[in-house]
């Protein structure tokens, strides 16, 4: 392999699995991102990611039933608890999307279009840290579909049907 390709990308093994990868250093790594770990991880969303399509199947389940419960009652006030959800939900993207942006940054603009779309991100880095609460987040945010129905509010198929199959991508895509 010559000088330039391996300085181009970087090979990352685990689980009988090879993930090629466009290195990046971050300059500081926040605490919380100290405590990934790669393998683990890779494990889980490997070993796991089927589970995301029963928990999807659960939503859609649960959210038709909830609508049926709520057909009969008034529409909950939930205005306090609807504000700090959706504070809680804005600031974990705002992280998420300024770490993983940098790298994402440097992968368009440093090492090209290509690049950035071949490669992966490297396992160990915070930008697959945050990758991965991105996908575990994707269960949190059933909580929008809940907040709509005990609201009385409609419940498009778009909706839940984009609830429903991010889920499932986004677990099956986690350990790439």
């Amino acid at each position: 392999m010559s000088a330039e390709v391996s300085e181009r990308f970087k090979v990352w093994t685990g689980n009988n699995e090879t993930i090629i990868y466009s290195p990046f250093d971050y300059e500081s790594t926040w605490l919380i991102e100290s405590w990934w770990d790669d393998l683990t991880m890779h494990t889980f969303f490997k070993n796991h990611w089927f589970k995301s399509v029963y928990l999807s199947l659960a939503y859609v389940i649960a959210t038709n039933l909830l609508q049926k419960y709520m057909e009969t009652r008034k529409p909950k006030s939930m205005r306090p608890l609807l504000l700090a959800w959706n504070g809680f939900l804005a600031v974990f993207s705002i992280m998420g999307t300024w770490r993983f942006g940098i790298e994402f940054y440097d992968a368009v603009f440093r090492r090209g279009f290509i690049d950035s779309i071949c490669l992966a991100v490297n396992p160990k880095s915070p930008s697959a840290f945050w990758a991965c609460m991105f996908a575990l987040s994707k269960i949190a945010e059933f909580g929008d579909t809940m907040f709509l129905v005990l609201r009385k509010r409609p419940v498009i198929f778009l909706h839940w049907y984009h609830h429903a199959v991010v889920l499932i991508l986004s677990w099956h895509a986690g350990p790439a």
